[in-house]
Order: C-alpha cells, then structure tokens, then sequence
C-alpha cells in the first residue's frame, strides 16, 4: 500500500479501514473508495478521543467543545491582563487548569456531553497528584471556567458537577495544615 509506517490504520480483511480499541474493532470506510487513507484517517482524528476513552462518538459535533471553551476562556483573561486587572500568575494557574481539563476530557468532546462522573475522574486524578489545598484551588477555578461558559452564553444551562465534586470540607483542610 505504501502507507506510513505511523499510520494509525491497518486494511481489514472486509475492505475497510480498522483499528483496534480497547479490545474492539472500529471501522472507517471502505478502501476501495479511499485508498490512501485520507478519509479514514480525518474519521479517525474526529472519533479518537471519545474512543479511547471507552464513549461512542457523536457524529457531527454541534454546540462548544471544551477546547473551544479554554481557550476562549483564557483569550478573555489575557485581556484582563492587558489591562491590569488579572496578574500575570493568575493567568498561568488558569492555563494549568485549561490544560488539566482539555487532557482529562478531550478537546474536542462538547461540553453539554459532560457528566457528573466526569468530573468526579478528574478530581480524582486531582487528587493523586496534590493536597487538599490543591484540589480546593483545582474545584474552584474549573467552576469559574463553566461558570463563565454561562454566563458568556455559550452554552444555554449551567453545568452539573455532582455531588463528588466539591471542595475539601474545612476540617479537612484544617488538618492537612
């Protein structure tokens, strides 16, 4: 075939593009209609982050993605920067956390897609990785980013965290002191 040696696809015996994930097989046109691999392997970009993480994919993707979401975040905050308002620090812990949401959930996953276990998994990697403190900063600074989603009316209702997604109790931070 002449392919990459890098390409992510292989040749199904039935004539179509394939790969494997988590166990299973996935499909991404015919090879007869697409014989470099172009189509497939666009399909593939498009359907990899939902696949990978064990989620059907969602065919066309209508509403704001959570790339899309931080980083039109992050555009109003260096504004804020430029004039003064925010400090230079402040900026960079949001982008630490845009970048904590975008490897957690996807860049390309809609925000409207986003669940309450979601985010329970993300505290919880959170949570492997820094104190109490830090997943009080972390809850925090996520639900001023969904909260401005809000309000900025890109999306059309608040998001619902859960109930697991909730900054350590004061006791606990008491005693982490």
């Amino acid at each position: 075939m002449g392919l990459h040696p890098d390409f992510p696809l292989f040749p199904h015996k039935n004539g179509r593009w394939c790969k494997k994930v988590r166990g299973q097989f996935f499909y991404f046109g015919k090879i007869a209609g697409d014989p470099k691999g172009e189509a497939a392997l666009k399909k593939w970009v498009d359907d990899k982050d939902d696949l990978i993480a064990g989620r059907t994919p969602r065919g066309n993707r209508d509403g704001l993605a959570v790339g899309e979401l931080c980083d039109r975040f992050l555009q109003s905050k260096e504004k804020l920067v430029a004039v003064g308002k925010l400090s230079q620090r402040m900026l960079a812990d949001y982008k630490a956390i845009t970048d904590r949401i975008v490897s957690a959930f996807g860049k390309r996953r809609l925000v409207t897609d986003l669940r309450s276990h979601d985010f329970a998994e993300l505290l919880l990697g959170v949570a492997k990785t820094g104190g109490v403190h830090h997943q009080a900063n972390v809850v925090q600074r996520v639900r001023t980013i969904f909260k401005w989603a809000y309000d900025e009316e890109l999306i059309d209702s608040p998001i619902r965290f859960g109930s697991h997604f909730k900054k350590p109790s004061k006791r606990e931070m008491r005693l982490s002191r």
